[in-house]
């Protein structure tokens, strides 16, 4: 890539670890040219979600040299729904708005991205089957045909998302039953909106989705008017680089592959890409620093898919899952 030093590093996806990347890059004196795709008419609205993690958010917003910490809210306590059992419990993770929305993560650091000189180009589809060698990082998520292209062991998952106005503060409940199958459900409120995700990597279908629709009914009392269907991939190993490309955010694997929490992921790993434009060697060892456990949190998430495991066996699982956070570790 030395020989396009003096050209604008082209970014493909303008999600986080995209606009995270741009904006470190604008930090090293690089011109950016982000690709993104266009928004639909009321975006703002159709694509707002809330979404949770355990991190510390001082320390990322350190490491990240961003203040960010508008955008996270504190969640008090979660109840937690697991196997028939209701535990709730006090919690250590935060919530962030995400979508185009004036005060969503996305927003913020798109503000960011424009004050800095970052030019985001809009595209009607800015697929991966059109990169060209000037194209640098990719960090696309959870779009398939990038794992195709690049030859990346990935799993499909699929699941319904709603959403809906709402007055309650901070809010987070989690579910796991014999309708979310290998993965969970959650509930969490922020910014005045409810929003709700039930995902699976084997597979969700709409008996799973009446079963949860139930449940939210009879713990909750909440009953959201209009459901979405979602898919996507998630990889089973992790790159920085791959075919001459960096890849960046949920594509590169810095994601927590028992939960697939990856928000704080995709940002310190925009960080890494931008990183790697400038000193590859150095990038690649915080890129392994962060993905360390990936193959141990793998098995025990394969370790909670058995039948034969009783309930409170998983939730032994669940807690030594969280022994090995890399990112939420930072």
């Amino acid at each position: 890539m030395s020989e396009r030093k003096n050209l604008p590093v082209q970014i493909i996806g303008g999600g986080l670890a995209g606009l995270t990347a741009a904006i470190k890059l604008t930090d090293y004196d690089r011109q950016v040219i982000l690709y993104d795709q266009p928004g639909e008419p009321d975006s703002a609205e159709c694509y707002r979600s809330v979404h949770t993690t355990q991190f510390n958010l001082d320390k990322t917003c350190s490491y990240l040299d961003l203040d960010i910490t508008g955008c996270f809210e504190r969640v008090e306590s979660e109840t937690v729904y697991l196997y028939g059992r209701r535990i709730t419990k006090s919690s250590r993770a935060y919530a962030c708005e995400r979508g185009n929305a004036i005060g969503s993560l996305d927003h913020t650091l798109k503000t960011i991205a424009l004050k800095k000189g970052v030019v985001i180009n809009y595209q009607p589809v800015a697929t991966v089957e059109r990169l060209s060698d000037d194209k640098t990082i990719l960090a696309t998520g959870l779009n398939q045909s990038a794992y195709q292209l690049l030859n990346i062991g990935h799993t499909e998952l699929t699941g319904y998302e709603a959403r809906m106005a709402s007055s309650k503060r901070v809010t987070l409940t989690s579910f796991k039953d014999s309708y979310t199958g290998r993965d969970f459900a959650y509930i969490a409120s922020k910014n005045g909106i409810v929003y709700t995700l039930l995902f699976s990597r084997n597979g969700v279908d709409l008996k799973n989705l009446v079963d949860y629709q139930d449940h939210l009914r009879q713990t909750t009392g909440l009953i959201f008017p209009r459901w979405s269907q979602i898919r996507g991939c998630v990889p089973l190993e992790h790159h920085l680089f791959k075919n001459d490309y960096i890849l960046a955010g949920t594509l590169s694997g810095v994601i927590d592959p028992f939960f697939l929490s990856g928000v704080v992921g995709a940002m310190v790993s925009g960080r890494i890409a931008a990183m790697a434009v400038i000193d590859p060697p150095n990038a690649l060892r915080e890129h392994q620093r962060f993905v360390k456990n990936f193959r141990i949190k793998q098995h025990l998430y394969q370790l909670m898919q058995s039948r034969l495991l009783p309930a409170g066996a998983k939730i032994i699982v669940i807690f030594l899952h969280t022994l090995f956070r890399d990112v939420g570790k930072l």
